[in-house]
């Protein structure tokens, strides 16, 4: 680019171009301003890190207070919560305490730095005087890896997230950094080609490609030994968000057309809708106790054959690709199974599909005072709420932590959830259609019998 002041001008709005039927949508305002304030914390930051003289104080910037002289997009949701979670069996749930309304985060910001660094494992953007944390869990938390080398680019666009090379991750952390951008700037339908997209290597890339068509001169991964480093940098972070995956209501829709455009490019090879069912490996965490499964899934089979519905049963222990397993999950009128990264996947999912986790609620709503929070996980609540999916929490009987192993639910409780949302054939029906079956069993063998005899008889009259 050769006029920084054009490209500049072309990226840096003073009003903020948002969709007015997303903002309507969203309840929200868009507003970019700069804010004055002073600063409440400091962090050290080690000289190498910039590849500069010396050590120095920046300004942490966490929350609204703390933002300091930075220019920014932001969007304001105020007193936004989660939808409540549908919840069975009802008689598991009688001893637990009432079901708080999950806080979403207080606002989604695009912060704009002016000489500008990136480090590749937390993607931490900081400039000369301050540093932007990506949420509470990089809050004081120094990189691991000393970059060996600073990459410079003229307009970067921070999408790095921690663990953001997995699937799962980049699905929670990075996609909802994706519609935001999509919301404020409009990038991805506009996309202009000053900008650089630094991300995590692994289905990041791919998906920036091939859903949002984003030209791979235009990506860069992340390496782990470089600082990557900008003449202006934006960064899409959503303040106050103290779980992992938490979005803001709606906050999916600006991308909602990229994904059903990207699902209507493959047609459907079996046009019966699927119950899905993520199977976790046995012995693994969070994977349900074998034999209790096998029963399980010959008693809902049993059940969904003969339905206008197929059950199939998807392995995680099996190699998979997102561009294939997406067609699995569009095609899905349920999605349950213990909680796992395999529902990272759900925003292939369409509106209104059935989702159903087995989890503790204990272990997916926000700590109640005094309670630590570090063993809950309401990420795929949030997930299915923003795509406006159904979201149903189902307890088990035994649960040993995340990290825990074996399982165990009520079945009949499970399968009798099926049956209210009306994905099976009623019980009688089946029952009399196998009674039916056996008695044709029975004919044909006694009949088969009959005439065994006859011809054993017909071979001695014979001889």
């Amino acid at each position: 680019v050769n006029d920084n002041s054009a490209s500049t001008a072309l990226l840096h709005k003073t009003s903020v171009m948002v969709p007015h039927r997303l903002l309507w949508l969203a309840g929200v305002v868009a507003v970019s301003y700069r804010v004055n304030s002073q600063c409440s914390e400091t962090i050290t930051w080690p000289a190498d890190w910039h590849l500069g003289p010396s050590e120095r104080q920046l300004c942490a910037i966490n929350f609204h207070r703390e933002r300091g002289q930075v220019q920014a997009q932001v969007i304001n949701h105020e007193n936004a919560h989660l939808p409540l979670p549908f919840q069975l069996p009802a008689h598991q749930l009688q001893h637990k305490k009432p079901l708080p309304s999950h806080p979403l985060p207080t606002a989604s910001v695009v912060y704009e730095l002016e000489n500008a660094c990136v480090t590749s494992d937390h993607g931490l953007t900081f400039d000369d005087t301050r540093i932007i944390v990506n949420n509470m869990f990089y809050r004081k938390i120094l990189p691991k890896t000393r970059p060996a080398t600073r990459v410079n680019h003229h307009i970067l666009v921070n999408l790095v997230v921690k663990w953001g090379d997995s699937l799962q991750h980049m699905m929670l952390d990075t996609l909802p950094r994706i519609a935001l951008l999509q919301e404020i700037y409009e990038w991805f339908s506009k996309m202009p080609k000053e900008l650089i997209y630094l991300i995590k290597p692994g289905p990041g890339a791919q998906v920036l490609q091939h859903m949002f068509h984003v030209p791979s001169s235009q990506i860069v991964l992340a390496r782990e030994d470089a600082l990557h480093c900008a003449q202006r940098v934006y960064f899409p972070v959503f303040e106050a968000s103290v779980e992992i995956g938490m979005v803001p209501s709606r906050g999916m829709d600006p991308i909602m057309p990229f994904i059903d455009a990207y699902n209507a490019k493959s047609p459907s090879n079996d046009p019966r809708p699927v119950l899905l069912y993520l199977k976790r490996p046995q012995g693994h965490r969070r994977s349900v106790e074998p034999k209790l499964e096998k029963q399980f899934l010959w008693a809902l089979r049993r059940r969904v054959n003969t339905t206008k519905y197929r059950l199939h049963v998807w392995d995680t222990d099996k190699k998979h690709n997102w561009q294939t397993d997406s067609r699995l999950f569009r095609d899905a009128a349920v999605v349950f199974g213990p909680h796992g990264g395999a529902f990272g996947n759900l925003p292939f999912s369409k509106a209104n599909t059935t989702v159903i986790e087995i989890v503790p609620w204990d272990k997916i709503r926000g700590p109640y005072p005094g309670e630590d929070d570090d063993s809950t996980r309401p990420c795929y609540w949030a997930m299915a709420s923003a795509f406006q999916q159904q979201y149903w929490q189902f307890e088990p009987t035994r649960f040993a932590g995340f990290r825990g192993t074996d399982i165990r639910f009520v079945p009949n409780d499970l399968i009798a959830l099926f049956d209210q949302l009306g994905y099976l054939r009623p019980e009688a029906e089946v029952a009399a259609d196998e009674r039916h079956l056996w008695r044709k069993v029975l004919l044909l063998s006694g009949v088969g019998l009959l005439a065994i005899l006859w011809y054993i008889r017909f071979l001695r009259g014979s001889g």
